[in-house]
């Protein structure tokens, strides 16, 4: 899988383990709490746009995202592997 694309699939499951966790209600609702358009996520699962790096940024500030696994090099979802499922 191409960088970029692997970026995105590894977005996008972030993005629903936040829901499946209630830590977010919806896509719409994770988009809105970060300051941007509802249709990023489409854009995003289209290849029409790459996950912005301020976002994995602050998912990793404020959610305690590991930045290394939206990357594709870990495969640990969470900093803290106390909060991994």
């Amino acid at each position: 899988m191409e960088g970029k694309q692997l970026i995105a699939v590894r977005f996008i499951q972030v993005v629903d383990a936040l829901i499946s966790k209630g830590e977010v209600a919806s896509y719409k609702a994770f988009t809105q709490s970060y300051g941007y358009s509802k249709a990023l996520i489409s854009h995003i699962r289209e290849g029409r746009q790459s996950v912005p790096l301020e976002l994995i940024y602050l998912l990793a500030k404020q959610q305690g995202v590991n930045p290394s696994f939206i990357f594709g090099i870990s495969q640990q979802m969470f900093m803290d592997s106390a909060v991994q499922e």
